[in-house]
């Protein structure tokens, strides 16, 4: 909890450029879902901090109970088949 501390609401809007009230709106939603999956492409491992990126998913997805349950889970969509 310490670690995220200093990331209040304003500072994730400014840093997505998305408004406070969409990242609540999208927080709830995931929250409430029974399962829910994360997936995503390559736009989020094709940076310096992408391995940073794909371990934030996973660990969202820890946290919300959503790993080891049908519809749930963490799904990368790769460029090319079976690249892991």
């Amino acid at each position: 909890a310490v670690s995220v501390m200093n990331y209040s609401l304003e500072r994730a809007a400014e840093q997505t450029g998305l408004q406070a009230g969409q990242i609540i709106k999208t927080a709830r939603t995931y929250a409430k879902a029974k399962a829910a999956s994360i997936i995503y492409c390559m736009g989020i491992t094709q940076h310096t901090v992408g391995s940073d990126n794909v371990a934030a998913c996973a660990n969202l997805a820890l946290l919300t109970g959503n790993i080891g349950k049908p519809g749930a889970g963490v799904m990368p969509l790769r460029g090319q088949n079976n690249v892991q």
